[in-house]
């Protein structure tokens, strides 16, 4: 079992082609190369934090894609997933609060969690542990605010429109997090 995160998939918003200079000619390409690219890195067992802004525009002509999607998807809303679209997605996304955080495994520590990291679609300047080194991942800016060695977009538009793995976004953050075996995102499991 694997741990992805992403953000800002904009299913069916046409402008965020332009805005966002996609390299899609269609919205429906772009639904398709999204929804490709999660179903290429993405197994069925695998774990996906979607931190916002799923989808903007037709929800109900999107819903049967979104249904294939590989993996136990969560949702922290961003600020385009409206209550109609959270009703929507209910059943297809696991729908969290706006800010989450989640524990990390420690460092050869069976049993034991380092710092926890924090996700919501929105940058933070401070979160909990922070000062201690925690980690925070967010989405909301397409790639556009520079991430620092501890807070980093997962968007789709800074990871070629496709899930980063926890091992990735720990590697980008520079963090040499040896992950225990047996633990989510752990080699041994890919096995």
């Amino acid at each position: 079992m694997a741990l992805f995160f992403t953000s800002d998939t904009h299913f069916q918003h046409a402008n965020i082609i332009k805005y966002c200079s996609r390299p899609f000619s269609s919205v429906d390409e772009m639904n398709a190369a999204l929804c490709d690219n999660w179903n290429s890195v993405v197994r069925l067992d695998d774990i996906v934090y979607h931190l916002g802004d799923v989808l903007f525009g037709d929800v109900e002509r999107m819903l049967p894609r979104l249904r294939g999607l590989m993996g136990k998807k969560y949702l922290i809303p961003g600020n385009h997933d409206t209550t109609k679209v959270l009703e929507s997605l209910d059943g297809i996304f696991e729908i969290l609060p706006s800010l989450v955080e989640i524990p990390l495994p420690a460092e050869g520590k069976a049993g034991q969690y380092a710092s926890p990291l924090s996700l919501c679609h929105y940058p933070m300047a401070t979160w909990n542990r922070s000062h201690r080194g925690a980690i925070m991942l967010h989405g909301h800016n397409h790639g556009r605010l520079p991430g620092n060695a501890q807070r980093l977009d997962v968007g789709v538009d800074s990871w070629g429109f496709t899930p980063v793995r926890l091992r990735d976004v720990l590697a980008r953050l520079g963090k040499q997090h040896g992950l225990p075996p047996n633990s989510i995102d752990s080699d041994e499991e890919d096995q």
